[in-house]
């Protein structure tokens, strides 16, 4: 995925001398995107998009524990947590252990026929409102086009962040 460079601040640009120009994506080190499939014994399947870097840790971590029951969540969730310790509580390690902990829930939801939310406690809501997101900086005519583009699309909000 390439993504141009925008004017901005990133946590690498501190480091240009040794790492040079980075877009946003590469920064984050989300530039190179796997998709990983979760698959129980009745077939469903639960998918997620996470960086390369993520995806492998979680397949490692994911071997220890593919032959537990979806249902065992938390128990998956609680093991994970202390065999990684020892590498540290590092975001690529938590963020590993919580893709796992999302496709358990999305495949044992699905087993139950039920949303994800009744696992979770029930719904807080009656609706939500969703908005269009923008991340990135364009010039005023192209947020307009992209703006009005969000609204034929049914949104009625739009959040920008500068």
């Amino acid at each position: 995925m390439n993504q141009p460079l925008y004017q901005y601040v990133k946590p690498t640009d501190y480091y240009l001398d040794i790492l040079g120009e980075k877009s946003p994506t590469e920064a984050a080190m989300i530039d190179d995107v796997a998709l990983l499939k979760m698959t129980a014994d009745d077939g469903s399947s639960s998918y997620f998009n996470t960086s390369s870097l993520v995806a492998d840790y979680a397949i490692t971590l994911f071997r220890k524990i593919e032959k537990r029951d979806a249902s065992e969540i938390g128990m998956a969730w609680d093991f994970l947590y202390r065999y990684s310790l020892p590498l540290g509580k590092a975001r690529a390690s938590m963020h590993a252990i919580s893709v796992i902990n999302l496709m358990m829930y999305d495949l044992y939801a699905r087993h139950l026929k039920v949303p994800v939310y009744d696992l979770l406690g029930g719904k807080t809501r009656g609706k939500i409102k969703a908005y269009a997101s923008h991340l990135h900086p364009l010039p005023l005519k192209e947020l307009q086009k992209e703006a009005q583009e969000y609204v034929e699309e049914g949104y009625s909000v739009l959040y920008i962040n500068e």
